[in-house]
């Protein structure tokens, strides 16, 4: 089930059934999507005006589901810390209870039966002196290099990029919407003037 549209500016039937569609379709711009969306823009320039508008009641709600995100990641975030506090207190309760079970051995409760389980454990650390280079390959573990993008980018801007980098050269477009400010004049109501 899609989410509601929502809609802060008033759009042509078309873009409204088209945008429910969309949301009916969980957000996917299916083929047949995609082509009734250029069929709608090309009726003119009465349609790419609706399509502006549309444009914005698609970035409102992306902001609005962006800021859902947020009040989800702050409450999964305070779950979290509660769950990791309750886990803490609980190893710590089972580091006090080791030295008394060792004395007394198992003991059932309605809860279960509580035991000591020993479980060998191992670290690992290199010797000083020593050399990964010199152990088998299998032993240690190297992350891949990566590309410093940024740098590159930076170098790209100049023209020097090394001759070992291959560089491929693009342009992004995209539409923007400079939407009106309302100056304090504009305002009826802080202007004095009273509202139609």
């Amino acid at each position: 089930m899609g989410a509601t549209v929502f809609n802060l500016y008033r759009t042509s039937n078309e873009f409204e059934i088209f945008l429910q569609k969309v949301s009916e379709n969980a957000g996917e711009l299916t083929d047949d999507l995609i082509m009734e969306l250029h069929s709608i823009i090309n009726g003119g320039k009465c349609k790419i005006e609706d399509a502006v508008l549309a444009k914005r009641n698609l970035e409102l709600m992306a902001e609005q589901a962006r800021s859902a995100s947020r009040v989800f990641q702050k409450e999964y975030e305070s779950c979290k810390a509660t769950a990791d506090r309750y886990q803490a207190i609980s190893d710590k309760l089972s580091q006090a209870m080791i030295p008394v079970l060792e004395l007394t051995g198992s003991v059932s409760t309605v809860a279960g039966t509580c035991f000591l389980k020993r479980t060998p454990t191992f670290n690992f650390a290199l010797k000083a002196g020593e050399m990964y280079f010199n152990l088998d390959a299998s032993l240690w573990r190297q992350a891949d290099p990566t590309l410093n993008k940024q740098a590159l980018r930076d170098l790209a801007k100049v023209g020097k990029v090394p001759e070992q980098i291959a560089v491929t050269e693009g342009t992004t477009v995209s539409v923007c919407i400079k939407r009106p400010s309302v100056t304090k004049s504009a305002d009826p109501i802080e202007s004095g003037e009273e509202a139609a």
